[in-house]
């Protein structure tokens, strides 16, 4: 892939694996605890379910981010 070495491909693969291994077990250690459900608006000026384990596993996933990439900015699903 131009403008990647072989390096960044190593650490966004291995972000990558980090991201669905800790989403993927928080998930699944609390699924049993879904019970506080709240609304949001979408960008279709719609409502959207979303859960507190959505939140925390969004939080856990940009403390995550932000150590492999410190100065960069994310926008996700949750923001």
């Amino acid at each position: 892939v131009e403008g990647f070495n072989s390096l960044d491909i190593s650490k966004i693969q291995e972000l990558s694996q980090n991201l669905a291994f800790t989403a993927g077990s928080y998930i699944l250690g609390n699924v049993s605890k879904v019970n506080k459900k709240m609304y949001k608006d979408n960008t279709d000026g719609n409502k959207e379910v979303v859960t507190e384990i959505d939140l925390n596993v969004h939080k856990k996933l940009l403390g995550i981010i932000s150590k492999y990439y410190p100065d960069h900015e994310v926008l996700s699903e949750e923001d």
